[in-house]
Protein backbone atom coordinates (compact mmCIF):
# COMPACT_ATOMS: atom_id res chain seq x y z
CA UNK A 1 0.00 0.00 0.00
CA UNK A 2 1.50 3.61 -0.87
CA UNK A 3 0.51 6.20 1.28
CA UNK A 4 -0.81 9.64 -0.76
CA UNK A 5 0.24 13.25 -0.33
CA UNK A 6 -2.42 15.67 -0.09
CA UNK A 7 -2.08 19.55 -0.05
CA UNK A 8 -3.52 21.21 2.58
CA UNK A 9 -2.21 24.69 1.90
CA UNK A 10 0.33 26.82 -0.06
CA UNK A 11 1.53 29.77 0.54
CA UNK A 12 3.61 32.20 -1.86
CA UNK A 13 6.30 35.02 -0.31
CA UNK A 14 7.65 37.43 -2.27
CA UNK A 15 11.09 38.56 -1.56
CA UNK A 16 11.55 42.10 -0.02
CA UNK A 17 14.53 43.64 1.93
CA UNK A 18 12.59 43.79 4.52
CA UNK A 19 12.28 39.89 5.06
CA UNK A 20 15.61 39.17 3.81
CA UNK A 21 18.50 38.89 5.83
CA UNK A 22 21.10 39.34 3.27
CA UNK A 23 21.57 40.23 -0.16
CA UNK A 24 22.40 36.87 -1.19
CA UNK A 25 19.25 35.47 0.53
CA UNK A 26 17.18 38.37 -1.29
CA UNK A 27 18.92 37.49 -4.97
CA UNK A 28 18.71 34.03 -4.48
CA UNK A 29 16.80 31.22 -6.63
CA UNK A 30 13.29 30.87 -5.56
CA UNK A 31 13.04 27.98 -3.48
CA UNK A 32 10.03 25.21 -2.51
CA UNK A 33 10.04 23.77 1.07
CA UNK A 34 7.29 21.01 1.83
CA UNK A 35 5.95 20.77 5.69
CA UNK A 36 3.93 17.66 6.35
CA UNK A 37 1.33 17.66 8.94
CA UNK A 38 1.97 16.10 12.45
CA UNK A 39 5.90 15.32 11.13
CA UNK A 40 7.94 14.63 14.10
CA UNK A 41 9.90 18.36 15.08
CA UNK A 42 11.96 16.34 17.81
CA UNK A 43 13.37 13.50 15.42
CA UNK A 44 13.45 16.14 12.73
CA UNK A 45 16.26 18.12 14.87
CA UNK A 46 17.98 15.07 15.70
CA UNK A 47 18.83 13.97 12.26
CA UNK A 48 15.72 12.67 9.88
CA UNK A 49 15.59 16.07 8.05
CA UNK A 50 18.54 14.21 6.68
CA UNK A 51 16.34 11.63 5.67
CA UNK A 52 13.46 13.36 3.98
CA UNK A 53 11.61 11.26 1.33
CA UNK A 54 12.54 14.11 -1.70
CA UNK A 55 12.14 11.58 -4.10
CA UNK A 56 8.63 10.90 -3.08
CA UNK A 57 7.76 14.51 -3.14
CA UNK A 58 9.58 15.09 -6.24
CA UNK A 59 7.25 12.19 -7.71
CA UNK A 60 3.90 13.20 -5.75
CA UNK A 61 3.82 16.51 -4.98
CA UNK A 62 6.19 19.18 -6.83
CA UNK A 63 3.23 19.67 -9.89
CA UNK A 64 0.25 20.27 -7.57
CA UNK A 65 2.39 22.45 -5.47
CA UNK A 66 3.92 24.73 -8.46
CA UNK A 67 0.27 24.62 -10.09
CA UNK A 68 -1.14 25.81 -6.81
CA UNK A 69 1.79 28.52 -6.43
CA UNK A 70 0.75 30.12 -9.71
CA UNK A 71 3.73 28.73 -11.77
CA UNK A 72 3.65 26.46 -15.02
CA UNK A 73 5.85 22.88 -13.74
CA UNK A 74 6.48 22.35 -17.64
CA UNK A 75 8.56 25.85 -17.69
CA UNK A 76 10.38 25.64 -14.08
CA UNK A 77 13.47 22.88 -13.57
CA UNK A 78 13.96 22.01 -9.92
CA UNK A 79 16.49 20.61 -7.88
CA UNK A 80 16.53 18.86 -4.24
CA UNK A 81 19.13 21.00 -1.63
CA UNK A 82 19.57 19.69 1.91
CA UNK A 83 20.79 23.51 2.33
CA UNK A 84 18.20 25.18 0.33
CA UNK A 85 16.88 27.19 2.98
CA UNK A 86 20.07 27.72 5.35
CA UNK A 87 24.05 26.78 5.16
CA UNK A 88 23.42 24.40 8.04
CA UNK A 89 21.03 22.02 6.27
CA UNK A 90 17.92 22.47 8.80
CA UNK A 91 15.71 23.45 5.90
CA UNK A 92 15.49 21.65 2.69
CA UNK A 93 13.70 22.14 -0.03
CA UNK A 94 13.71 22.61 -3.98
CA UNK A 95 15.26 25.01 -5.69
CA UNK A 96 13.52 26.18 -8.51
CA UNK A 97 15.22 27.15 -11.82
CA UNK A 98 13.38 28.64 -14.71
CA UNK A 99 10.41 31.51 -12.92
CA UNK A 100 12.48 33.92 -14.11
CA UNK A 101 10.83 32.58 -17.76
CA UNK A 102 7.57 31.86 -16.54
CA UNK A 103 7.16 35.62 -15.31
CA UNK A 104 8.91 37.94 -17.76
CA UNK A 105 7.80 41.11 -15.17
CA UNK A 106 11.24 41.87 -13.09
CA UNK A 107 9.87 40.64 -9.55
CA UNK A 108 11.67 40.14 -6.82
CA UNK A 109 12.24 36.29 -6.07
CA UNK A 110 9.54 34.39 -4.07
CA UNK A 111 9.98 31.55 -1.47
CA UNK A 112 6.69 28.91 -1.31
CA UNK A 113 5.60 27.01 1.27
CA UNK A 114 3.57 23.78 1.08
CA UNK A 115 1.61 22.43 3.87
CA UNK A 116 0.67 18.36 2.95
CA UNK A 117 -1.26 15.61 5.03
CA UNK A 118 -0.40 11.93 4.42
CA UNK A 119 -2.71 9.25 4.02
CA UNK A 120 -2.20 5.88 3.90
Amino acid sequence: MTATMVLLNTKVIPRTRDNCRTDASYYSKPKLHIFIKDWNVLADLQGERWNKPHNEFKRQVLNQALTAAGFDPEKIKVSWSQKAGCSCGCSPGFILNGVDDFNPQPTPPVDIYCDYDILI
